[in-house]
């Protein structure tokens, strides 16, 4: 619950920051929300490389403090072993001239035993304590080198990845342009624009056609009225022709008609 909330509230403020569209499946294909996430991831591993960092230095310090014990032990050592020297010196001094019996009586012989044996303790315990020491510092140094080259790699693979967060900014938006030209041109074939194209042409091309056929009939009825004109007149003129060939003749041979006469009636016979 409490997470889906924060990755709410962390996807209205990538929206804020890079005033992307609000639509929610275009959120993680835009190129600010992407710059944002890898940001974000930049400032996680930055965190991660400064604290591996200051926990490699506090494992060097403790290094340097156990380096610095074993050297100031084995500084002890060197004196106690002086010391447990001159303990069996003296020792010897209290013992010269003297059976084994008479110097175990003698309180000097006594004190230097007791003290050789108190300092040879401690040396065993200082010493064991020097080679641990010196083992967790061999240990601990090879750590630090394995920490220090795994810490160089973190570092290498944040530079790389502050690259990558521009590379993949660029890409997503190319990537995001050309889908927009593939969606535009597969638009231009799915939406009507085409055949409202098209249908305008062919009401361009009808109204011109009838202009044409229009201004074409026009023209015709004119010229069929005067070529039924002309016809006529050649009709008439052959007709009138062919008559003065039929009859043209006898108009010519024929006398002109005189007056008629008065008829005398015939006499009979007597």
């Amino acid at each position: 619950m409490f997470k889906a909330i924060s990755r709410f509230f962390k996807t209205v403020g990538r929206l804020l920051t890079g005033r992307i569209n609000e639509k929610t499946d275009s959120i993680a294909e835009d190129s600010h929300v992407v710059r944002e996430e890898y940001n974000e991831l930049i400032s996680h591993m930055t965190r991660q490389v400064r604290d591996i960092r200051d926990a490699v230095a506090g494992l060097m310090a403790q290094q340097e403090r156990k380096r610095g014990q074993a050297e100031k032990l084995v500084s002890e050592i060197e004196v106690l072993e002086k010391k447990a020297a001159g303990a069996v010196a003296y020792a010897k001094k209290a013992a010269s001239g003297k059976s084994k019996e008479e110097a175990a009586a003698s309180p000097e012989y006594v004190r230097a035993m007791e003290a050789y044996k108190n300092f040879n303790s401690t040396l065993s315990e200082k010493r064991s304590r020097v080679a641990d020491l010196e083992s967790d510092v061999e240990n601990g140094s090879k750590q630090i080198e394995a920490y220090k080259q795994q810490l160089i790699n973190f570092q290498r693979e944040l530079e790389k990845l502050k690259s990558e967060k521009h590379e993949a900014v660029a890409e997503i938006t190319m990537a995001k342009h050309q889908r927009e030209v593939s969606e535009a041109l597969a638009g231009i074939g799915k939406d009507d624009t085409a055949e409202q194209l098209s249908n305008l042409r062919d009401r361009v091309r009808k109204v011109s056609s009838q202009a044409k056929i229009t201004s074409e009939l026009a023209g015709t009825d004119v010229a069929l009225e005067e070529a039924e004109f002309l016809s006529m007149a050649e009709e008439s003129l052959a007709k009138s022709e062919f008559d003065d060939l039929i009859f043209g003749e006898d108009k010519k041979e024929s006398p002109p008609e005189s007056a008629p006469k008065t008829s005398t009636p015939e006499k009979l016979p007597e």
